[in-house]
């Protein structure tokens, strides 16, 4: 039989990679169908593939562009557009959401049908609310836009720091508001997740900026990263000190979250240190969450609104029984490591006895080395051919070989001036290696 008992061929709504139609199941029940574009696939994967030889090409000609890397990025980008494209996995990330704030008074979640869904096709129930841009025409009225945005925040925060995952894309597209003023996000394509221990790494973070303890902040951002000590850590740990202090004797109302994530993702940058890709997603939640509120409720202040949450979240962790089940966990591990050590070094030991034990060596901490090395190598080699230039020349200009020119031979006066040039280039070689 029919899916439905009425499906309207035109979208309600359309977006880059699928559409969405409005339709009616055999019992009455009104429905939203989200179906994916025909081709989409292909689309993105061709563009993928320029953009992958693009971001070669970047990498390995540009140095400072080097650093981000692009194609790392890329990476990533491809695997969460791939998601985003896979209705299915949509579906799963709706539900573990509708799991997590079932019977919230404030956050409304669209119910799922799943005999309806596919990979291409996503059926919802379907949402009685506006768009929450159409707020933006002041004309728009029976909305109390101040609590909608109060509402929005609540919701960000209360993923991020009570279930560790979060919609990674609240465009003003994406959220609805119903008549009641209850929120709505859709699309749940693109999740952010943030492990255990990032989220308790960033609680060691926020812990520092409130004491003004830099050297615990940059140990914590260096974890954040999984990157080891930097041999310029003291810059590193001024860079933060300089960039904290900026805030530090301001009023929360007049701290942009935004600009802070950037100035420290640029201090980051600047040291070499790769950020998770959960990290910058939540930094563009946040900027979107932001610029909402500047459109909708001018004097919301998101670090003043944010600050119980954190709070919350730190005394959480510090709680006699978070304390209590980390030392169990660290426990755990040392005893499984002293449990592992003897099979480890007997497998060491034998690796060493038949010559197959490997040590890795990065290439980039050799550079300095090789560069030395081409650099000694190139200035012999100059001097070895000026002397036998000179040599040859001047054993050419005593023999008298002809052709002459005022008596002198002629291929002996282009061996000094060959020589010469070589003299030369050897001279500003010396320089520019001893100014280096």
């Amino acid at each position: 039989g029919e899916l439905f008992s009425r499906f309207d061929r035109e979208p309600a709504a359309s977006a880059s990679i699928a559409q969405v139609h409005r339709a009616w199941l055999p019992d009455g029940s009104p429905v939203a169908v989200k179906i994916r574009r025909p081709g989409i696939e292909e689309i993105i994967a061709d563009d993928i593939e320029i953009m992958y030889h693009l971001s070669s090409l970047l990498e390995n000609n540009i140095a400072e562009i080097e650093y981000l890397n692009p194609v790392a990025i890329l990476t990533e980008f491809e695997r969460v557009i791939k998601l985003e494209t896979n209705f299915t996995v949509e579906k799963t990330n709706l539900i573990r959401f509708a799991n997590a704030f079932k019977d919230d008074p404030i956050f409304f979640l669209p119910g799922v049908y799943p005999e309806y869904c596919t990979v291409r096709v996503l059926t919802m129930e379907y949402i009685p609310g506006i768009k929450l841009s159409d707020l933006y025409n002041e004309e728009t009225e029976g909305y109390d836009r101040a609590l909608i945005v109060e509402r929005i925040a609540d919701i960000l925060f209360r993923q991020v720091f009570e279930f560790g995952f979060f919609h990674a894309d609240p465009h003003p597209g994406n959220l609805f508001v119903l008549p009641d003023n209850r929120i709505c996000f859709l699309d749940f394509g693109m999740i952010g997740y943030l492990t255990e221990n990032l989220r308790q790494t960033m609680g060691d973070a926020i812990v520092s900026v409130v004491n003004r303890n830099y050297t615990a902040l940059a140990h914590a951002l260096l974890k954040i990263t999984g990157s080891p000590l930097p041999e310029n850590f003291e810059d590193f740990e001024r860079r933060l000190a300089e960039m904290v202090e900026q805030f530090y004797f301001l009023s929360l109302k007049e701290i942009n979250i935004g600009d802070v994530f950037i100035g420290a993702m640029e201090i980051l940058v600047s040291f070499n240190l790769s950020v998770p890709a959960s990290m910058y997603l939540l930094g563009k939640t946040v900027t979107t969450i932001e610029g909402i509120a500047s459109r909708l409720h001018p004097k919301f202040e998101i670090a003043e609104f944010a600050k119980p949450y954190a709070k919350r979240f730190i005394e959480e962790s510090l709680s006699p029984k978070r304390v209590i089940g980390e030392l169990t966990q660290t426990l755990t591990d040392l005893t499984i490591l002293l449990r592992d050590l003897p099979s480890d070094l007997k497998e060491i030991s034998q690796k060493i006895k038949k010559g197959r034990l490997h040590i890795e060596v990065d290439e980039k901490s050799l550079q300095p080395i090789q560069d030395t090395l081409f650099r000694v190598t190139t200035d012999i080699t100059l001097s070895i051919v000026l002397t036998a230039g000179i040599i040859g020349s001047s054993l050419i200009v005593h023999s008298g070989i002809p052709p002459l020119f005022a008596g002198i031979p002629i291929l002996g006066l282009l061996g000094y001036v060959v020589s010469g040039v070589i003299g030369i280039g050897l001279i500003i070689l010396l320089i520019r290696d001893r100014f280096r």
